[in-house]
């Protein structure tokens, strides 16, 4: 069954590489893989990612750790190829995991017939790929060491960051897998890993901070800005449809 599930995963793993090679990503009206783009981009310049505009006009907001997430599929030219490997990285998972084998043709199932999914490949977004990720750290590192997570304190810390540093989101599954050691561990590990991950959180973003505008530029541009912004135009935008739709 192994050997099915991993030829399966293969042959849907080619297709999504195609479907990536076949979407010109600058035709698309949806601007996530421009947005991780020039994050990317501007970071290997040495440029405040910031302050410069993706295709479609917009400012980036992602986090400075999908840098290091995305920059090997930029390299390889095509930032959208994150979820066709993320795919594949997940499989391998799955088929060597101690689950059930109807299990898991089930769990592939669910991927393969999802069409949020393929519109996240035909979009080239990084959005499901992170869930995954951070998904797949969770259930690696659980495996690994059990009812001791912190046992490697300062890892757990570091990948942590790593982590929160992709998308803000993530810290709410971290947490509940973390929350209810955390408590029960001695003071010091908790200091160790309040101090890692801090630690950890600055030298992760340091690449951002190479070309340095002023502090009231950064304000005005940041991540955190950019996606209060974003957030707000989606919302009178809603509101206004809604409205004009009562009205009529």
């Amino acid at each position: 069954m192994n050997f099915i599930l991993f030829a399966f995963s293969l042959c849907f793993f080619c297709l999504l590489m195609f479907i990536n090679l076949k979407v010109d990503g600058l035709s698309l009206n949806t601007d996530r893989w421009s947005a991780l783009e020039v994050l990317i981009k501007s970071i290997l310049e040495g440029k405040y990612p910031y302050a410069i505009l993706d295709h479609l006009g917009n400012t980036t907001s992602n986090l400075p750790g999908l840098f290091y997430v995305g920059l090997p599929f930029y390299l390889l030219g095509d930032v959208g190829f994150l979820q066709p490997f993320t795919f594949l990285f997940l499989s391998i998972f799955i088929i060597l995991s101690k689950i059930k084998n109807d299990e898991k043709v089930f769990i592939f199932l669910l991927f393969t017939l999802a069409p949020s999914y393929f519109w996240e490949v035909i979009g080239k977004s990084d959005l499901m790929s992170n869930c995954i990720l951070v998904l797949l750290f969770i259930s690696i590192w659980q495996q690994k060491f059990k009812n001791n997570i912190f046992k490697q304190s300062y890892l757990i810390a570091f990948f942590s960051a790593f982590l929160v540093l992709t998308r803000g989101i993530v810290a709410i599954p971290l947490t509940i897998f973390m929350f209810s050691e955390f408590i029960k561990v001695k003071p010091y590990k908790k200091l160790l890993f309040i101090l890692c991950f801090l630690m950890s959180l600055i030298f992760i973003s340091l690449p951002v901070f190479i070309d340095l505008p002023s502090l009231t530029f950064i304000k005005e541009h940041n991540p955190f800005n950019h996606q209060t912004e974003i957030c707000s135009k989606d919302f009178n935008l809603n509101f206004s449809i809604t409205s004009i739709r009562f009205f009529v």
